[in-house]
């Protein structure tokens, strides 16, 4: 597998930490994530995948496509989408996959879980998207403390005027790296 951002990255020098895959692990084959996972450790590129199955594609939540249904953004209502996603997870990380982006507190409750209790592996990175609406800096804090690696917040949020930057310092996590993930820092916009 190849992909031409990497080509484009190296022939322009710029550096490349991380390749994000956005539609979901939901909808990639296994050989695909195999691929994904195989190009990330061959080309020394962190490879994250967003947690599939969300509200507005369900189809078991028809309360997130009408207008007040917009609160729900991406996340993953009722159990059986929540069990689904965390099942994407395991199926992600049996296959190579040592990065996922989640839009909701429950599932990074459960990926914490499974990180703490080994039914996932220690050294998974655990990001929050930006869907979840990062905006303040106790919402920021709560998620550190919730076990997420990295806080994907709006690209819009001015950090100069906003408390988040000071609560990304004090919990160790950053706009897009943590202590954990320092190594593997996110160098522009993240979701």
């Amino acid at each position: 597998m190849r992909f031409s951002g990497i080509d484009a990255a190296r022939r322009e020098g710029v550096p490349l930490h991380r390749v994000s895959q956005g539609s979901g692990i939901t909808l990639l084959r296994d050989d695909e994530i195999r691929a994904y996972a195989e190009l990330g450790a061959r080309q020394g590129i962190e490879v994250c995948l967003f947690v599939g199955r969300r509200a507005p594609w369900s189809g078991e939540a028809a309360c997130a496509l009408v207008p007040d249904g917009k609160v729900f953004g991406w996340r993953h209502l009722l159990v059986a989408t929540l069990s689904a996603a965390y099942d994407d997870v395991l199926r992600a990380c049996d296959l190579g996959i040592r990065s996922v982006l989640a839009g909701d507190e429950g599932l990074i409750t459960l990926i914490e879980r499974g990180r703490r209790s080994g039914e996932l592996p220690a050294d998974l990175m655990l990001k929050a998207s930006a869907v979840l609406g990062i905006s303040n800096a106790l919402g920021a804090e709560m998620l550190a403390r919730a076990g997420v690696d990295t806080l994907n917040v709006a690209g819009d949020i001015n950090r100069a005027d906003n408390a988040l930057a000071n609560a990304l310092a004090q919990t160790g996590t950053g706009r897009s790296g943590s202590s954990r993930a320092s190594t593997r820092p996110c160098r522009g916009p993240c979701r």
